[in-house]
């Protein structure tokens, strides 16, 4: 009859001595503990291979009819403590989400999405705002505002849809990252914007547009990373959601590659939607910023306790 080793760290653990052989019924009852969380396994699948072995080795010893019974009694018991393992996580999470309570670094986060949208649209009232030589700190900044957001809500989405949650949070900080360092690898460049340079530059700042309305969107569906605030923060969180939305693919539209933005071909429609999608964009990541920076107990958030 084949061997194998118990999962987790039973056999590698100097503390257990050599690591023991597991026949075919222990290995079977091991593949049966993936019905449990994986916490849960972690903590004490070794353990419970263990005991089950030491249980058939005693009923087999005491009366071979008595493995049946074993397995059958093992069973329902796994059937029912795994579904109890489950609804306790389940009500574990929903505890950790039921207040709003930012950390100080959440709230560091918000503070610089706050700066980065506003310093977006700042623009659209002071026109000198995005030029001369801080330009490229001013245009890092709102680039970074995304990814600030997306890392601040990270782990209270991941706690409902860790798969959705990775997708938003990567996407904000790659498309972040990226147009940040093509804008300051275009620092002194003769011609930055030239050839392959500048192809790089419009996609980049495709990504951060677009990234901006996807992280929107999953924000909307998954609806985890307000719970527990306040009515005016809930409501004004899922407004800035919904701005990015709306705002991303507006100010996609006015990517110089494009050409949609030529008035003489396309008359101001296009461009006046695009600079409506930038200054969206920019109070999307400033909303969320604000209810980061400003929620929880200390700024008027949710009191439930958990």
């Amino acid at each position: 009859m084949g061997v194998a080793q118990a999962p987790g760290r039973f056999g590698t653990d100097p503390d257990f001595g050599a690591a023991p052989r597991l026949g075919l019924s222990e290995r079977i009852y091991a593949g049966l503990l993936l019905a449990y969380p994986g916490q849960f396994r972690k903590r004490y699948a070794d353990e419970m291979v263990l005991l089950f072995g030491d249980q058939l080795r005693d009923a087999r010893a005491a009366n071979g009819a008595g493995v049946t019974a074993t397995w059958i009694r093992t069973l329902l018991d796994l059937v029912s403590s795994a579904v109890g393992e489950h609804l306790r996580k389940d009500r574990d999470m929903a505890q950790s989400l039921a207040t709003f309570e930012p950390t100080r670094s959440m709230r560091g986060l918000g503070l610089l999405a706050v700066v980065g949208g506003c310093l977006l649209i700042g623009v659209f009232f002071w026109t000198g705002l995005f030029a001369g030589p801080d330009n490229t700190v001013r245009l890092v900044l709102f680039a970074l505002s995304g990814a600030a957001v997306g890392l601040a809500f990270h782990r209270r989405q991941s706690a409902v849809a860790p798969r959705l949650a990775l997708v938003a949070t990567a996407a904000v900080v790659v498309a972040g990252l990226w147009y940040s360092t093509s804008n300051i690898l275009a620092l002194n460049a003769p011609r930055p914007w030239a050839g392959a340079g500048g192809l790089v530059y419009s996609l980049s700042s495709m990504s951060l547009w677009l990234s901006a309305a996807l992280f929107g969107a999953i924000a909307l569906r998954i609806d985890a990373a307000w719970r527990g605030m306040s009515r005016w923060f809930t409501a004004t969180a899922r407004m800035a959601a919904l701005i990015l939305v709306i705002g991303g693919p507006l100010a996609a539209l006015g990517d110089d590659r494009w050409g949609l933005t030529d008035d003489a071909t396309y008359g101001t429609l296009i461009s006046q939607a695009a600079l409506l999608g930038v200054f969206l964009t920019g109070a999307g990541w400033a909303l969320l910023g604000a209810v980061l920076a400003l929620g929880g107990r200390g700024g008027g958030g949710s009191r439930v306790k958990a």
